[in-house]
């Protein structure tokens, strides 16, 4: 999720407290509560599956491409995400 999203411009902090994510660009805000499927984009309640493991946050790829207002794409060989522009 970070290296995403700073790739974006997002600035993303980690509130060890409340065990969120929040991801930050001008007036875009973007939160991930890991381990559960609640959600916000722009302080809109979404619901998006998400994970942390190894201190590594993993949420959905749909809910990242809607967030970041791209389309995406699995490419299973490579086993890799392509958000598109």
């Amino acid at each position: 999720l970070r290296a995403v999203l700073e790739n974006a411009g997002y600035t993303v902090t980690w509130n060890p407290v409340t065990r969120t994510a929040t991801a930050v660009l001008g007036e875009q805000k973007i939160q991930i509560h890991p381990d559960s499927s609640a959600a916000e984009l722009g302080g809109v309640p979404e619901s998006a599956e998400s994970r942390l493991t190894s201190g590594v946050t993993y949420v959905e790829m749909e809910f990242l491409a809607k967030a970041l207002d791209r389309s995406c794409a699995a490419d299973g060989f490579s086993r890799s995400i392509i958000l598109y522009a």
